[in-house]
């Protein structure tokens, strides 16, 4: 268990004020014109801030608002309470933990299901001793390991690293460097990165806002976008003709709605968590590696005109289906990881590479349409030929 490290602070009233209310977007879209218009009668305090383009887009997109009168206090110090809410509301997370081990998160409280949606989504893990602290200031360093573990980042290549490297717990290391190291966080004019200094208001917009890089929070359609990541957070988006140098990530606020990729190219993978049973399309797309993660498993996957991905993880139910004009690579090599609920059910529609099976809870595995030229079984898995699939394996 990671010991997060940090110093007491402020309010509860604080988190209300940070996120949006039901009237000013908590729906996750943004707000109109007029309403934008009253909401910042005087001029916001982050004028002329270092921040105040961070600051400002956020806004615009109904994630942040503030004290009322143009007050956001940029430099106040935020809470692990306020962190996990903004976190939670850029990937639009609805999923609460159903158990709460944190002996210092009671149900009733102003923070009680952001910091569970926060342990649903898999990105903390409190203190060894079982609590939360969910009014201490976060630090630096607890924050890179948060974002480091929401965006399922690769630790990066060995590089300089700061000055005060060798400060650093071990259990934060990994993250701060692999964030230092790919550009996402950066350190002080003295070559340190002071890890256990607080976290602003400012400061955590910009940490959260360049790994996010892009945020789509509305449905709509969207072409021509350049960005090292990208993030949609809502059901009725057509991206086209885009290209990503790093992740795209297709995240639970989409539900079961639907997705349309079409001429999208990611140069890293693309992580899906929402999205229904015949709703995410990608036509002439393709990624390095996409990972199915969709805690109700209900989640289709096709693919059309050119498209390719040579790796598929399965770490929840899903139907991965080619098109049968597909003139792409298609999917290649599919694995069901050990992270894969028990009883989960995979089904394959097209001409498959290999499919390895590592889960250990037998997930039933269906080959709908077309063939798997090699398939090893790690573990137990229950396979499931239809009729109108060729024999092949």
């Amino acid at each position: 268990m990671n010991k997060w490290t940090g110093r007491l602070t402020s309010s509860l009233l604080a988190l209300l004020l940070l996120v949006p209310s039901p009237a000013l977007g908590a729906s996750g879209t943004v707000t109109d014109g007029n309403s934008a218009g009253q909401q910042a009668a005087a001029a916001p305090d982050y004028t002329g801030h270092w921040a105040a383009g961070d600051l400002q887009t956020w806004v615009d997109k109904g994630l942040l608002s503030g004290y009322g009168n143009g007050v956001f206090k940029p430099d106040q110090n935020i809470t692990r309470a306020e962190w996990v809410a903004l976190v939670n509301r850029v990937f639009n997370l609805q999923t609460v933990a159903a158990a709460n081990s944190f002996s210092d998160v009671e149900q009733g409280k102003a923070y009680y299901s952001e910091v569970m949606k926060a342990v649903s989504a898999g990105y903390v893990s409190g203190y060894s001793d079982g609590t939360f602290h969910p009014q201490q200031i976060v630090s630096r360093q607890e924050a890179a390991v948060m974002l480091y573990r929401l965006f399922r980042l690769d630790a990066a290549a060995a590089g300089a690293g700061p000055q005060d490297a060798e400060t650093l717990p071990e259990w934060s290391r990994e993250a701060v460097l692999s964030l230092l190291g790919d550009g996402f966080l950066s350190g002080y004019e003295d070559g340190s990165f002071k890890g256990g200094r607080p976290v602003t208001r400012a400061e955590a917009v910009r940490m959260i806002g360049k790994l996010s890089g892009e945020i789509i929070l509305q449905s709509g359609s969207y072409a021509q976008l350049q960005a090292k990541n990208l993030v949609i957070s809502s059901a009725g988006v057509s991206l086209k003709d885009t290209e990503i140098t790093g992740n795209l990530y297709l995240t639970e606020g989409i539900a079961g709605g639907d997705i349309l990729l079409d001429n999208v190219k990611v140069a890293g993978k693309i992580i899906v968590s929402g999205g229904g049973e015949n709703s995410v399309v990608l036509n002439n797309t393709s990624a390095a590696s996409l990972t199915a993660d969709k805690p109700d498993g209900k989640l289709r996957i096709v693919l059309k005109g050119s498209s390719s991905i040579p790796d598929v993880t399965a770490e929840s139910g899903v139907r991965l289906e080619e098109d049968t004009a597909l003139g792409g690579a298609g999917f290649s090599r599919v694995k069901l990881e050990n992270t894969l609920p028990a009883g989960s059910r995979i089904q394959l529609s097209g001409s498959f590479d290999s499919v390895v099976v590592n889960a250990a809870g037998e997930p039933e595995l269906v080959l709908v349409r077309g063939t798997i030229a090699e398939m090893t079984l790690n573990r137990m898995a229950h396979f499931v030929r239809r009729p109108e699939a060729k024999s092949g394996i």
